[in-house]
């Protein structure tokens, strides 16, 4: 039963994205930190409910570590996406060095942050610069 309901709530959040007309989700927010997620079916002349999820707050400190963890995660990754394109600039540098200035002067790498796009720029000495573009 547990193992279908993740696939069942993943079906009625796509309906409600992809046929909103039709299917709705009403978020209920209590002050004593408890809400209800009820999704909704209009049925010509008449509401239909399909699946109720109900939620608590978490404390703050479980919040915060798992919000350091997937930072942490994420800043790993891109650590390790930068070591890659170092060392495939390296390569190209070696290997094919019109390729890496025709690549250089025809696209930039962006890498999506909160703060808007990290663009990185290769040196010819093949050290990246990091500049930030927002988007406004």
């Amino acid at each position: 039963m547990m193992q279908s309901y993740a696939g069942v709530l993943i079906s009625t959040l796509n309906r409600c994205v992809k046929q909103p007309q039709t299917y709705m989700g009403l978020l209920h927010i209590n002050q004593n930190g408890t809400a209800r997620l009820d999704f909704i079916q209009n049925i010509d002349f008449k509401f239909v409910d399909i699946l109720s999820v109900r939620f608590t707050k978490s404390p703050e400190e479980f919040v915060r570590d798992l919000v350091t963890f997937r930072y942490r995660m994420a800043k790993e990754q891109v650590a390790r996406l930068k070591a890659k394109l170092v060392g495939m600039n390296k390569m190209l540098k070696l290997r094919n060095p019109s390729l890496l200035l025709q690549v250089r002067e025809s696209h930039a790498i962006c890498f999506s942050s909160p703060f808007g796009c990290l663009f990185q720029k290769l040196s010819p000495d093949g050290v990246m610069k990091d500049d930030l573009v927002t988007d406004g």
